[in-house]
C-alpha cells in the first residue's frame, strides 16, 4: 500500500503556501454519515498529511468512517503563530 490519496480541497490566502487537505484512497470509500476530520502531529515542524496515509487508511476502514487530513503550514518557512492562525 503506497501513499496514494487525493487532494480534496485548497484554500487561497494572500501568502503562499496554499492550505490543502487530504481523503486518504481505499479500495472502497465507506459510506458513512459522518467524517473524521485528522490534523497531523509534528510540532508544527515536521510531516504532514501524506506522511500518515497509511495509519488513516487503515482507520477509515476498520472505522467505516472517511477521514479528512488537513495540512498547514510548518516552519521555519512559516514562522510561530503562522499554523495556529490557520487552524
Amino acid at each position: 500500500e503506497g501513499q496514494d490519496s487525493e487532494e480534496l480541497l485548497g484554500f487561497s490566502r494572500s501568502d503562499p503556501p496554499p492550505i490543502s487537505s487530504r481523503l486518504p484512497w481505499i479500495q472502497e470509500q465507506p459510506r458513512s454519515p459522518w467524517l473524521l476530520i485528522h490534523f497531523h502531529g509534528g510540532g508544527f515542524v515536521a510531516q504532514t498529511s501524506r506522511s500518515h496515509e497509511n495509519y488513516l487508511r487503515n482507520w477509515s476502514k476498520a472505522l467505516g468512517v472517511p477521514i479528512l487530513s488537513v495540512d498547514y503550514s510548518l516552519s521555519p518557512e512559516a514562522p510561530f503563530p503562522r499554523a495556529l492562525e490557520e487552524c
